[in-house]
């Protein structure tokens, strides 16, 4: 067990950049949005657990009264069998941690060869963010996967490119799931660096098809070279970028979806470089952050419990290396799995007689913010990790829930072997299930993929660099590990890939950001995808 830092963790308000710079640019077409404080957390602990209740598939979870921190999150029925789409009785919702259990779902209509009820739908990933897992009725199958609509586009300003697309659901004031999608705003005519603006626009991707994915307002005034969205509370989201100051990054947990807010973000303290994942659990949300620099680099860990606005004690330095660092967090049980690389053994990197190394291995852990425990994973057992140990970082990490815990994703960094893609499942204590599953073949892949809960399953976005012409693709895992059904994307070199599977768990979207043309610059597309039976 690693017991949490002593010291208090404290932070300062820091106000947004007045303007953006003049140039061609203009101001980003769209009205500034700035990002709302900490202010008002604690009474919005009841709707931790409403706004998780997207992702309950067939079964829907209400938070308990305001202020609770939602621990009242109990499950609701299962729904009837995958919509009435399958001819099998839908299950029983299984019990909700915290809650009653799920009633038994109803016979679905008549399907398609009697296929489309599926197995038993298991707890709401996303609803454990406010205590309570959601019992469901039948899983849709998604043995195949097909293009559901045209591709849409963002409205934005043309005189910027877009790029690095990122998607979160969220949940609107009046109830409805929604996809939040972020971008990177720049300049393609400035001869000089120019701050790069964080835009966010909001749309309904789970019933009728849009003609568009939004208009993108301004949601911060710089730092879309280095950002990450999260979940938030109802009618928000979570943002946190790079600041040009010696903090490092600026972190803003409640911003209004599509609304202008007054208050300046939280910035940690420093020196930090970037962040690395913004996140919210039952205990409230969470920041990863890039510190150090010069060769010795780490990560933190900032907690903002839903209970009280102020932060308190977090995770300093469980990772650490000689180059930049990668990680990435997700809730399971009212606690948080962390991923991460690193280059030294577990809990030995504020120690001062150990030497920082390339950060080339994985590591997790299972961290309760509430006792200020970080329990390891099992990731310790000898050759685990395929790929990890060769000398080159790792290059990218993925953590997104299930309801007996999480799936943890990661990129090999290539050194003895070619860039792998690998995933394992974990239960809430952070134990593996089973062996690493391989999701690309060696040297598949060299760009950062995207990967995103679909149910208890995953989706995977991956751009194959085999071909001479790349091409991207995008496939579901099942609970199991199965793979399952899988469409392309596109063909060319995307900016950047985002995915974001549906409270339903029968579809999912895929952001990417391409040239349109040559000299063009770039712009940030959005596809769904619907799930069915084997053959269709």
């Amino acid at each position: 067990m690693l017991p949490s830092p002593a010291h208090r963790i404290r932070f300062a308000l820091a106000p947004l950049a007045a303007a953006l710079l003049a140039s061609s640019c203009g101001d980003g077409g769209g009205a500034d949005v700035d990002e709302s404080s900490a202010t008002g957390a604690a009474g919005g602990g009841g709707r931790a657990g409403a706004a998780g209740a997207a992702a309950g598939a067939g079964g829907t979870i209400t938070g308990g009264a305001s202020g609770t921190a939602g621990t009242g999150g109990g499950a609701a029925g299962g729904a009837a069998g995958a919509s009435g789409a399958g001819a099998a009785a839908g299950k029983g919702g299984a019990a909700g941690k915290g809650g009653a259990a799920g009633a038994g779902g109803t016979g679905g209509g008549a399907g398609t060869s009697g296929t489309g009820g599926g197995s038993a739908g298991k707890a709401g990933a996303a609803g454990q963010a406010g205590g309570g897992a959601a019992g469901t009725g039948g899983a849709p199958d998604c043995a195949s996967l097909t293009i559901d609509g045209p591709a849409i586009d963002v409205v934005g300003n043309t005189s910027q490119g877009e790029r690095a697309p990122a998607l979160v659901g969220a949940i609107t004031e009046a109830g409805a799931p929604v996809a939040v999608i972020g971008i990177d705003w720049y300049c393609m005519e400035s001869p000089g660096p120019v701050p790069e603006p964080v835009g966010h626009a909001v749309f309904e991707p789970w019933g009728a098809w849009p003609k568009d994915a939004g208009t993108v307002v301004t949601t911060a005034s710089s730092g879309g070279e280095r950002y990450v969205l999260g979940p938030s509370t109802l009618g928000r989201f979570a943002l946190a970028r790079v600041a040009k100051t010696p903090e490092g990054a600026a972190w803003s947990p409640l911003v209004a979806l599509g609304k202008t807010a007054s208050d300046p973000p939280l910035v940690p303290p420093g020196p930090g470089l970037a962040p690395l994942f913004t996140t919210l659990g039952g205990a409230g949300h969470a920041l990863g952050m890039l510190a150090g620099g010069g060769g010795h680099y780490r990560l933190d860990v900032v907690p903002l419990p839903a209970s009280a606005p102020a932060p308190s004690p977090g995770l300093s330095a469980i990772g650490c290396g000689t180059s930049e660092l990668v990680a990435a967090a997700a809730p399971a049980f009212g606690k948080l799995v962390v991923a991460y690389s690193t280059s030294r053994d577990f809990g030995t990197c504020m120690l001062a007689n150990g030497v920082d190394g390339p950060p080339d291995r994985l590591q997790w852990g299972v961290w309760d913010p509430t006792v200020g425990s970080f329990t390891p994973g099992s990731w310790a057992q000898p050759g685990f990790c395929p790929g990890c140990g060769s000398g080159a970082p790792i290059q990218w990490i993925a953590v997104t829930s299930r309801s007996d815990g999480a799936w943890i994703v990661w990129q090999t960094g290539g050194g003895t072997t070619s860039p792998t893609v690998w995933a394992v499942a974990v239960d809430a204590a952070g134990q593996a299930e089973k062996a690493p599953l391989q999701l690309t073949m060696d040297g598949e892949t060299y760009a950062k993929p995207a990967a995103a809960a679909l149910g208890d399953g995953l989706a995977f976005v991956w751009r194959n660099d085999l071909g001479q012409v790349p091409h991207t693709f995008v496939r579901v895992i099942g609970a199991d590990g199965t793979s399952l059904g899988g469409a392309p994307v596109s063909s060319g070199f995307p900016d950047g890939l985002a995915v974001l599977g549906a409270p339903a768990a029968n579809a999912l979207i895929v952001g990417w950001s391409e040239k349109t043309s040559a000299g063009a610059g770039s712009r940030v597309h959005v596809a769904r995808y619907a799930c069915g039976p084997k053959g269709t």
